[in-house]
């Protein structure tokens, strides 16, 4: 069912506050805005900075820069998606 259909089920034609075809209308639950851009921001940049401090880290030869830069990327993605999924359900105990 799509939200002309839930519009006519009500009877309010669309026009109320309470109707998805309404442009004002938000649906409650996940991420908006500034909410969603600076988790997204962090999970991209967080290993991307970890993986290149790793490899200065790692010292001058060129299998240590590998080294250190992969630990850097692995430490980098387990850390933001631990810190996402704590995000996450604190968010859901807030909105509740």
């Amino acid at each position: 069912m799509n939200g002309i259909e839930k519009a006519e089920q009500t009877g309010c034609g669309g026009k109320c506050m309470q109707s998805p075809t309404d442009p004002n209308h938000h649906q409650s639950g996940g991420l908006q805005g500034w909410r969603l851009v600076l988790p997204a921001g962090g999970v991209f940049l967080v290993p991307l900075v970890l993986a290149v401090i790793g490899a200065v880290i790692a010292g001058s030869s060129r299998i240590a820069q590998i080294i250190g830069a992969l630990s850097g990327l692995l430490i980098g993605t387990a850390g933001a998606a631990i810190i996402a999924r704590l995000l996450r359900h604190t968010d859901e105990e807030e909105s509740i």
